[in-house]
């Protein structure tokens, strides 16, 4: 997928390109469904001095605001058939660490509480997210 992707790229003279994730949770056993088709993540940027990471950069896509590359010309969207990325966002040994250094941690709600559902999930208690608008 990653080759595809690539070449892709560099056919079509691309400079920014971002492709659609799966988030796995807890452990690498288990993952979010359905798939979140609204949000997507960058794949690979064509690194030039003009062309900066800026946060809040507007953007073709709803893509994390600290991971935006400014300035772009020929930006690309790859569908989920060519690559996907495998977010492991959740996959750690201290989640805590990881809920502290966030770049939207103030989307975030009552993490205390979801730190403790976190160590108590099961997969039959269905999507867990600290998120006000993915969370339970």
């Amino acid at each position: 997928q990653l080759q595809y992707a690539k070449n892709y790229i560099w056919e079509h003279k691309l400079d920014a390109t971002a492709c659609k994730m799966r988030i796995i949770f807890k452990e690498p056993i288990y993952e979010y469904a359905p798939y979140d088709e609204w949000n997507a993540v960058p794949l690979i940027y064509v690194c030039q001095q003009n062309k900066p990471l800026k946060i809040a950069a507007p953007y073709p896509t709803l893509l994390d605001p600290t991971r935006r590359m400014d300035n772009h010309s020929s930006f690309y969207l790859f569908e989920r058939s060519s690559i996907e990325m495998w977010h492991m966002t959740f996959v750690r040994k201290d989640i805590r660490a990881k809920l502290d250094n966030v770049s939207n941690k103030t989307n975030y709600v009552n993490v205390s509480d979801f730190l403790a559902k976190f160590e108590k999930w099961t997969p039959k208690e269905g999507i867990l997210h600290p998120h006000m608008m993915i969370g339970k």
